[in-house]
């Protein structure tokens, strides 16, 4: 009651700051003695504004710096407490180094802070439970295996190209709002984007009303959420099962891929080699292999493609400098657009170059990807 009646009072610019800032700091100091952090954490911050009100910067800043630690106090507290544990701590203390980082002198507590919080966030990866549904694939693997057995080499491998398709853009929209009607309180909640090191690589908004802008990051967001379950079905209700089928049946050599490829208007000048030996390896289930040469030949594809269809790959600068455009910049292109389709290039955007999807190459090419995640590649 006290917090609410200062803030209001403050709002109308009424009452003495200097009364306003001590009796929150009592507080703040009884709500610590009491193990109570968070509390103490928002007298803390009422104090800390009714000082800057007042223009006492020192005991603001001295207030704020302690709000920042009650959050630490309150991260530290929650490793331990059922329900909570490491990830709501890492949560805690993230914010706590953002507080520190604003404050005037607060630079090397931050750090300290921060390095403590990779550590936290590091252990909370065993804390992620696995949410699953059983499906019933066994027909569908059935279909895909029939689908390529007892074929040639260049017709099974035409048959497992097409047993797969980028989801439609419509569709996931449609999936994503019909969720959102069902539970409206969930779609407008904020979600984290982590990696396999536990770092939160990104924070998905909640929906934004009616929008229905595929760029609009909360939707977005979801979206590759979608896309993400529907492709890991498709992987293992047909995609792997054909493929075993057909290694099993031709054992192929980078000689039999590179005949397959070798007239195909996507595969770039110089570059045969490589992609062959990027599908040879996905063919013989090698995926720290495939995962290390898939998304750079992918990405020189996309470049080739871009430039045959008339767009520009590079930037001319002042001086006559011209670097490349960044693989996320030429997937947004009409060019892209036109080559792979729209449901094409979302899905190269969500596997490759988009923080908010798999984003696969920043992981792979920054060395953040372990073993056991390119087994999941």
């Amino acid at each position: 009651l006290t917090l609410k009646l200062i803030t209001v009072l403050l709002e109308f610019k009424e009452g003495d700051l200097r009364q306003f800032a001590s009796k929150a700091w009592a507080l703040a100091k009884d709500c610590e003695s009491k193990g109570e952090h968070w509390r103490a954490k928002d007298y803390s911050e009422l104090a800390a504004e009714c000082h800057r009100l007042n223009g006492d910067n020192e005991a603001s800043v001295k207030a704020s710096m302690n709000a920042a630690e009650c959050l630490v106090r309150e991260a530290r507290s929650a490793m331990s407490q059922p329900g909570r544990g490491l990830v709501v701590a890492a949560t805690l203390m993230s914010d706590a180094v953002e507080i520190f980082r604003q404050i005037p002198g607060g630079k090397d507590r931050a750090a300290s802070l921060h390095a403590e919080l990779l550590k936290i966030q590091q252990k909370s990866r065993d804390e992620y439970r696995q949410v699953s549904t059983r499906v019933d694939i066994q027909k569908l693997v059935e279909q895909a295996m029939a689908g390529v057995s007892g074929k040639n080499f260049p017709d099974a491998v035409a048959n497992l190209c097409a047993m797969s398709r980028p989801p439609l853009v419509e569709e996931l929209k449609k999936q994503v709002f019909d969720i959102a009607k069902a539970a409206p309180l969930q779609a407008m909640m904020p979600f984290e984007v982590t990696n396999l090191r536990g770092r939160v690589v990104a924070i998905v908004p909640g929906l934004s009303g009616s929008s229905e802008d595929p760029g609009e990051p909360g939707l977005r967001g979801r979206l590759f959420k979608h896309a993400s379950l529907q492709r890991s079905i498709a992987v293992q209700a047909s995609i792997d099962p054909a493929r075993s089928v057909i290694f099993n049946e031709h054992s192929p050599g980078e000689e039999d891929i590179q005949k397959l490829i070798k007239d195909s208007l996507c595969v770039p000048n110089d570059h045969q080699q490589s992609i062959a030996r990027a599908l040879l390896a996905g063919f013989e289930g090698d995926w720290i292999i495939a995962a290390h040469i898939v998304p750079s030949q992918f990405e020189a594809m996309v470049r080739h493609l871009v430039e045959l269809a008339g767009g520009a790959t590079s930037m001319l600068e002042p001086g006559g400098v011209q670097p490349e455009r960044p693989l996320k910049v030429l997937l947004e292109t009409k060019e892209a657009n036109d080559c792979f389709g729209e449901a094409g290039t979302f899905e190269l955007l969500d596997l490759l170059a988009d923080s908010l999807g798999a984003n696969l190459r920043n992981e792979i090419a920054h060395g953040l990807l372990g073993d056991s995640g390119m087994d999941n590649f």
